[in-house]
């Protein structure tokens, strides 16, 4: 879909007709900019006080606890948390969600150069935590523009049936797993608010000519300049992600998105550790010559046939199976633990009593032992 000859993804030079960002001046995009780097500022000192609140409750209750150790008397500084003593001003400030009264009269032009300019504030990445997602989204848009071409008269709620190409809600099953394990809190909160923006278009062209407008500046590449030639070429997949991001970002940050993300998270590198483990495990069983075994006969770790390798079904390099490997995890997390419970002085105590009365019975033994041969010794010579 061409204009004049001009391609659709490159935005700059073929932009839609949209009204709420159409009426944006230089005055609103210099106001709300000036506001926003004030809002930053502020954010970083904001920072910085409540890191050196932090520091110094830690440093007075470091000091309270020296006293006590030392049986000083404690002074009414110590036994204060110092929070009283601030100024309440200084506290309401502190406060994360206390933002600035904006000076400009908020009108819908000022609204929208808010909406833009809060994107392309940080150069590094627009979001928290997008930059992360970046390859995912062109990868995920690029199956859709081929689901697309393939489809053409395929709408955005409709399924591709036929062919080698995936469907809509596959493509955002693989991609949801993306989103919530690198986003953050607040950038799930920004990509909902915008869906309501979108979806408060009144018809489908314009929610497309919405999504033209946010996308680029949603959506960049990492550590490169807006507008940068690898953001253009990728600009069409870019699009067709962030429709499907905004469709179903009711779904993807539902309540308790964040703590589902991190659950993931945690589980995937519980995972990689459990197939480093088998990896391992893997290597130490693919060579039984060097391997320790407990030579007890038949009691041994695995039989000789499967170590050798002859069963033709089962041969030393054969992988561990998903249940052996869990099992070891836990074996070996068993066991660390019980040598870190185990109350050690006892067993030390016992190991010397045993071996003071194993020596004692020892001992008797010899004498007892000692006093048959003396009296045959007796005995004989009386006999002579």
């Amino acid at each position: 879909m061409s204009v004049g000859g001009v391609g659709v993804g490159k935005l700059p030079f073929n932009r839609r007709k949209i009204r709420y960002f159409d009426c944006i001046t230089a005055q609103d995009t210099m106001a709300a900019r000036a506001y926003l780097q004030q809002e930053m500022q502020q954010s970083k000192k904001r920072e910085v006080l409540m890191l050196a609140q932090h520091l110094k409750r830690a440093q007075r209750i470091q000091r309270r606890q020296l006293k006590e150790k030392r049986g000083q008397p404690l002074d009414s500084t110590d036994l204060s948390d110092g929070e009283t003593s601030e100024d309440p001003s200084s506290s309401r400030s502190l406060m994360p969600s206390s933002v600035s009264k904006l000076e400009e009269t908020m009108t819908p032009a000022v609204a929208a150069a808010l909406v833009i300019e809060s994107l392309e504030l940080n150069p590094l990445e627009s979001i928290e935590g997008m930059a992360k997602c970046y390859d995912g989204i062109v990868a995920a848009g690029v199956a859709l523009l081929e689901i697309s071409v393939s489809d053409p008269t395929m709408t955005p709620s409709s399924e591709s049936s036929g062919g080698s190409h995936v469907t809509r809600s596959e493509i955002m099953a693989a991609l949801a797993p993306l989103l919530i394990t690198s986003l953050e809190q607040p950038s799930g909160d920004v990509i909902i608010s915008l869906a309501k923006m979108r979806r408060m278009c009144g018809t489908p062209r314009y929610q497309r000519r919405f999504v033209q407008r946010v996308a680029p500046a949603l959506i960049r590449p990492p550590r490169g300049a807006m507008w940068c030639l690898r953001h253009q070429n990728d600009m069409e997949p870019i699009l067709a992600a962030a429709e499907l991001i905004f469709d179903s970002a009711f779904d993807i940050f539902s309540k308790g998105w964040y703590d589902r993300g991190q659950l993931l998270l945690a589980d995937t590198k519980r995972a990689e550790t459990l197939s480093a483990a088998a990896m391992q495990l893997k290597n130490l069983s693919s060579n039984p010559q060097e391997n320790l075994t407990l030579d007890l006969g038949h009691n041994t770790w695995r039989s000789n046939k499967y170590m050798s390798g002859k069963d033709g079904t089962k041969g030393a390099k054969e992988p561990l199976a998903e249940w052996e490997v869990i099992a070891v995890d836990r074996q070996i997390r068993v066991s660390i633990s019980n040598i870190i419970s185990m109350d050690w002085s006892r067993v030390v105590v016992h190991s010397r009593e045993s071996s003071i009365t194993s020596s004692s019975y020892h001992h008797r033994s010899r004498q007892s032992s000692k006093r048959p041969s003396a009296l045959l010794q007796a005995t004989s010579s009386g006999d002579m």
